[in-house]
């Protein structure tokens, strides 16, 4: 993920409700149709959690606009893409971790590699 816009599609696309996906009561989650339609979009909400993958030098210059995406819960740093990118020799190269964590400032979330 490169953009907020990207983010906010994503985070839209994930979710019932307007503008997002359509509603589909005839899924597993929703007990193939007999759990009624509020307690399955309350379960939906409650349970869905999105997760920004940066893996590219323009997500991590976006990487604080991504974080504050309502709908986006945590990040996910590819590492490894972002060592090719930059031209690193390893994964380990201070400049993947330091300029990918340094521009995530958001409160409380969450950030794995």
């Amino acid at each position: 993920m490169c953009t907020k816009e990207q983010a906010e599609h994503i985070a839209k696309i994930t979710r019932y409700g307007e503008g997002g996906r359509g509603y589909a009561g005839s899924t597993r989650a929703a007990s193939y149709a007999t759990k009624p339609m509020p307690k399955h979009l309350a379960d939906s909400k409650a349970s869905t959690t999105v997760v920004a993958q940066i893996e590219d030098p323009i997500g991590v210059e976006n990487v604080e606009e991504i974080a504050k995406v309502e709908g986006i819960d945590a990040l996910f740093i590819g590492q490894v893409d972002l060592a090719v990118a930059y031209g690193a020799s390893s994964v380990a190269d201070d400049v993947v971790t330091r300029r990918a964590f340094a521009s995530s400032k958001r409160p409380r979330m969450p950030v794995s590699l």
